[in-house]
C-alpha cells in the first residue's frame, strides 16, 4: 500500500496523482526563487532569472490543480473528499512559499550597500538549513517517504524558533536602518516559508484536520 493510500483509504485518481505531482514542481520552482533571492539580498548579485516569472509559473500551478480540484468534483461529487480537501490546502501552502521566497527578492532592494556582518551571517547559515527542506517536502510528496516529512516537521519546528529570536534580535540591535529593515523582514519571510513548508509535510501523515502548523499570523514576541 502506497503512502497516500494510507492518508486517504483508496489509492488516488490519476488526476489526484497528477495534483500531488504539480505541487512538487511548484516547491521546486519555489527553491529556485529561494536561491536566487537569498543572493541578492546576501551578496547584492542580480537575479539571472526574473523572480516575478517563476513566481508567475508558481501561481499558474496553483490555479491549474483548482482546475482539476473542481472538476473532479464535478464528475465525482462525494469522491475522496479528504484528498480534495487536502491537496486544496497543500496547493495554497506551495503558493504562499513561492510568494515569500520572492518577497526575499524585493527585500533586498532595500540594502543601499554595506551587507554582512553577524546578523547577514546567521540569515546565511539559517537559510542554508531551510533549503534542505523544499527537496524533503517534494520526496515526502511523490516518492511516499514519511520520514522526509517528520524530518521536515521536527526542523521546522527549530528553525522557526530561531528565526523569531533572530527578528526580536536585530529589532534590539543598533544596526543601520535600511539593514536592519531588510533582515528583520527576510527573517520574517524565512519563517513563513519555513511554516508552510511544515503545514505541506504535515498532510502526509497527521490526520487532514489536525495538520495545519502554526504560520505566520503567530505573533512576534518583543525583544528582551
Amino acid at each position: 500500500m502506497s503512502l497516500l493510500e494510507k492518508i486517504f483509504g483508496v489509492s488516488p485518481s490519476p488526476l489526484l496523482e497528477a495534483c500531488f505531482e504539480e505541487v512538487g514542481e511548484m516547491l521546486e520552482r519555489s527553491r529556485r526563487i529561494f536561491d536566487l533571492a537569498i543572493e541578492a539580498l546576501l551578496e547584492g548579485s542580480r537575479p539571472a532569472v526574473a523572480l516575478k516569472t517563476l513566481d508567475d509559473e508558481i501561481n499558474e500551478g496553483e490555479r491549474r490543480i483548482r482546475r482539476r480540484l473542481v472538476s473532479h468534483l464535478s464528475v465525482s461529487p462525494g469522491k475522496e473528499p479528504i484528498a480534495v480537501l487536502t491537496l486544496a490546502a497543500m496547493v495554497h501552502d506551495a503558493e504562499r512559499v513561492g510568494d515569500n521566497a520572492r518577497g526575499l527578492g524585493e527585500v533586498a532592494l532595500l540594502v543601499s550597500n554595506g551587507r554582512g556582518g553577524p546578523f547577514g551571517q546567521r540569515l546565511r547559515q539559517l537559510s542554508d538549513a531551510i533549503r534542505p527542506l523544499f527537496e524533503y517536502t517534494r520526496l515526502a510528496l511523490c516518492e511516499d517517504d514519511a520520514s522526509k516529512a517528520a524530518e521536515v516537521r521536527d526542523r521546522a519546528n527549530r528553525l522557526k524558533s530561531q528565526l523569531l529570536d533572530l527578528t526580536a534580535e536585530i529589532a534590539a540591535s543598533d544596526s543601520k536602518a535600511d539593514l536592519a529593515v531588510a533582515y528583520a523582514s527576510a527573517s520574517r519571510l524565512l519563517r513563513r516559508i519555513t511554516a508552510h513548508l511544515s503545514n505541506i509535510a504535515s498532510a502526509i501523515d497527521i490526520p487532514y484536520a489536525e495538520a495545519r502548523e502554526l504560520d505566520e499570523s503567530e505573533p512576534s514576541q518583543p525583544p528582551n
